[in-house]
């Protein structure tokens, strides 16, 4: 588990830095990773460069989560995360923590956010927590068939909901794929990488021979099977994405 805390404000970020620079900052990316990275959380070409000083409440809140993506965070403790963001801003931020790969524990009186993302809700009163399965709305409805009396009516969603939910559908899929493709490409250049250094190793090892260095043709040898064990693990996950690929 790999805990990632995103507070209220994002006072931590360098106002100096662009997006861009914090990224580099945070991270051995190279630019064209860098930018697939910021584009998932939205930032446009002409985004990247903006100074930081210069970004809005939920523009700092996407980049504070890309670079929580970066150090690898796969639970994220979030307080308030749409407090202090207009509308829109919102709206924008909801669908980055929706793509979110991993868990999401966050504490927020925004009960749209919670209707939108919430698998559980964890309700504290007076010192005591109770835990409910589902949303807020569900959550509404459990505490309303317990000053009844009456079960909680099954709720049906509407037409809205559902598009959301195929909304939802739709970009985990453009996500996975994407994380696929970006894989795939990175496991070619590994590929290439490990075959070039079999070749140098191979004529390594023939010029050790030559040399009747018996030492050297022995580490060198070590080395070698070292490499193809790495070359077949990488050509097993290549295949692997590429099946899968050809089943999407």
């Amino acid at each position: 588990m790999r805990i990632g805390y995103l507070p209220q404000t994002q006072d931590w970020l360098d106002p100096d830095k662009t997006v861009l620079e914090q990224v580099f900052a945070a991270s051995n990316l190279r630019l064209e990773q860098a930018r697939a990275l910021l584009g998932r959380f939205l930032f446009g070409d002409d985004d990247v460069d903006k100074p930081i000083a210069a970004l809005s409440g939920g523009e700092r809140s996407r980049l504070g989560l890309a670079l929580l993506t970066i150090r690898g965070a796969n639970l994220l403790l979030l307080d308030e995360p749409t407090s202090h963001l207009d509308l829109q801003s919102q709206e924008v931020l909801q669908q980055v923590l929706a793509d979110f790969p991993g868990t999401i524990l966050f504490v927020s009186h925004d009960r749209y956010l919670v209707d939108a993302l919430a698998t559980h809700v964890w309700a504290i009163h007076d010192g005591q927590m109770r835990a409910f399965t589902g949303g807020y709305s569900n959550y509404l409805a459990v505490l309303e068939s317990e000053r009844t009396g009456k079960e909680p009516a099954a709720r049906t969603r509407s037409p809205e909901e559902d598009r959301q939910e195929a909304r939802r559908r739709e970009r985990r899929q453009e996500r996975d794929e994407r994380r696929r493709a970006e894989r795939a490409h990175a496991l070619e250049h590994e590929i290439t990488e490990i075959e070039a250094a079999i070749r140098r190793t191979t004529e390594a090892i023939d010029a050790a021979s030559a040399a009747r260095d018996v030492e050297r043709v022995q580490a060198l040898s070590e080395e070698y099977r070292r490499l193809e064990h790495d070359l077949a693990e990488r050509l097993r996950e290549w295949e692997e994405h590429a099946d899968a690929s050809r089943t999407i």
